[in-house]
């Protein structure tokens, strides 16, 4: 079951919120603001502090998804792009091994927001061409409004 919406919030205020989780430490499994988040967790707690009510809570995965887990949870949830075209306010999939396993949030201008391990939680990066070959999928939030 889709994502619920109890107010109407922009891509503006979707990725206004994202950048508020900036420098918010990388913890498996959590979504907090400025207390922890991977990389599900960041999309999760911005949903929800815009008011989004998520049916089906994805909480019970390893740190690598495996089986086309992740997939079948945002297809459940999201809007898949057929052309994998960026626009403001997107939900984009990567894979770094064989798995599809991390999520980023685009800002638009070229920016992704994501909690990166490596990295040691939320922060923006550039989608240069190393990450573009990493996308296998993007998916819209249903019922933002443009801008």
């Amino acid at each position: 079951m889709p994502i619920e919406f109890r107010d109407s919030h922009s891509t503006d205020d979707f990725v206004n919120e994202a950048r508020e989780w900036l420098g918010t430490p990388f913890h498996h499994q959590a979504s907090v603001k400025k207390i922890g988040c991977d990389c599900a967790g960041l999309v999760k707690g911005v949903a929800k502090n815009l008011s989004y009510e998520v049916s089906k809570v994805y909480t019970d995965y390893g740190v690598e998804p495996a089986n086309g887990e992740l997939e079948r949870v945002l297809a459940s949830l999201l809007v898949k792009k057929s052309d994998n075209s960026l626009s403001k306010g997107d939900i984009i999939l990567f894979r770094f091994l064989q798995e599809p396993q991390h999520l980023g949030i685009y800002c638009g201008d070229g920016i992704l927001v994501h909690s990166y391990s490596t990295e040691g939680g939320v922060v923006e990066h550039c989608i240069d061409e190393k990450w573009k070959k990493r996308i296998v999928s993007v998916y819209e939030l249903p019922g933002l409004t443009n801008g």
